[in-house]
């Protein structure tokens, strides 16, 4: 039986917990916070998913010390990601999986763990689950109808009101009170909602787009006591091959836009994402739309990134996966060109590779 040990106990910790445990996996989840590890067991998990999964073990980091497991799981805040992360290679876990944003702002610490990463044994991957869903399945094979003829450009959203977010951590009075109300620390709508930009430069390159080469970014930026993040975000990527990408990202629209739009000469693919349901909408000139709907929960979301990860773990193939650090780079030197550019007030170039610094 495979092993996994989860670093965290909020809500995340408990969703990927819940999808490994559903896939067979033995789930140990650490938390330095007594009181996090008790919610877990008495509030999150039985109000989630009907009941505490007893086979869970729940324990002080000290208590499991350096023992190495075939996945560690990073689900802590992101200004923690790093840090933790770095602990944990040398434990010689199989794979880690950090949750996304991979890290805050800040490119040294970046750089520095990925030389880290490099010299391990671990294969790290980064969650950004929305490369593995369903209708991201469908969508890249909708791609490859010829009769939408070539790619043209591509927008992606990200728009939802933070208070969906605070009522999965009710713990919280207000979003100041964690990373979420500052940038600085992986917070804002450019690092919590970094799943547009993700996606959209995830498909952009699935679809023969390339790599992002320049952004240009606008943040509307809000101060507090204690710091300041930015509610709004704007992006203008151009790829390597010239396609225009933008993106969206805020913590104020409700309904939510969670969709992503590819338009071609002759038509356009939409991906879109819901509470209940997740969607595929092709348009085709001169023809009905066609839409393909994915009836879902709220766990489903995280159960094909997960089966991907146990698939890894089972699998002697060494294939580039979409969660690995190498393809979830292209995304954190994107968020930091956009800060760049944001502080500049200019377009900003997005590094190419890891070794640039060399």
């Amino acid at each position: 039986m495979l092993s996994a040990k989860v670093v965290g106990a909020g809500s995340i910790g408990n969703h990927l917990t819940h999808a490994l445990r559903a896939l067979g996996v033995q789930v140990t989840i650490v938390d330095v916070d007594s009181e996090a590890l008790e919610r877990t067991r008495t509030v999150i998990y039985p109000e989630r998913y009907g009941a505490f999964d007893e086979a869970i073990t729940l324990a002080h980091p000290d208590e499991i010390g350096d023992r190495s497991f075939d996945l560690c799981v990073i689900g802590t805040p992101p200004d923690t990601h790093l840090p933790l992360a770095a602990v944990e290679l040398r434990r010689g876990h199989r794979a880690m999986l950090i949750e996304k944003p991979l890290a805050p702002p800040g490119e040294k610490e970046l750089l520095d763990f990925v030389d880290a990463a490099d010299a391990a044994t671990t294969r790290v991957l980064v969650a950004y689950n929305q490369r593995l869903k369903h209708n991201t399945v469908e969508f890249l094979k909708r791609s490859q109808d010829k009769a939408l003829g070539s790619l043209m450009s591509l927008s992606g959203r990200m728009r939802e009101d933070w208070a969906g977010i605070l009522k999965a951590h009710p713990w919280l009075a207000d979003a100041t009170e964690s990373y979420l109300g500052h940038t600085k620390r992986g917070g804002g709508a450019l690092y919590e909602h970094s799943h547009a930009t993700d996606f959209a430069l995830f498909v952009a390159h699935a679809l023969g787009a390339g790599r992002p080469e320049t952004v240009t970014a606008q943040l509307d930026v809000v101060e507090h006591d204690t710091g300041h993040y930015d509610r709004e975000a704007r992006l203008a990527v151009t790829m390597s091959s010239g396609i225009p990408v933008d993106v969206v990202q805020d913590l104020f629209t409700w309904p939510a836009d969670k969709s992503l739009v590819a338009t071609f000469t002759n038509g356009s693919l939409r991906w879109e994402m819901h509470g209940d349901h997740d969607l595929v909408r092709v348009s085709l000139n001169g023809k009905d739309d066609e839409t393909v709907s994915f009836s879902k929960t709220r766990p489903d979301d995280f159960l094909p990134e997960m089966t991907h990860v146990v698939g890894l773990l089972e699998s002697s193939k060494a294939d580039v996966s979409p969660l690995d650090l190498s393809e979830a780079l292209y995304t954190s030197w994107t968020l930091e060109a956009a800060m760049v550019s944001h502080e500049t007030g200019h377009t900003a170039m997005v590094r190419s590779h890891a070794g640039d610094h060399a």
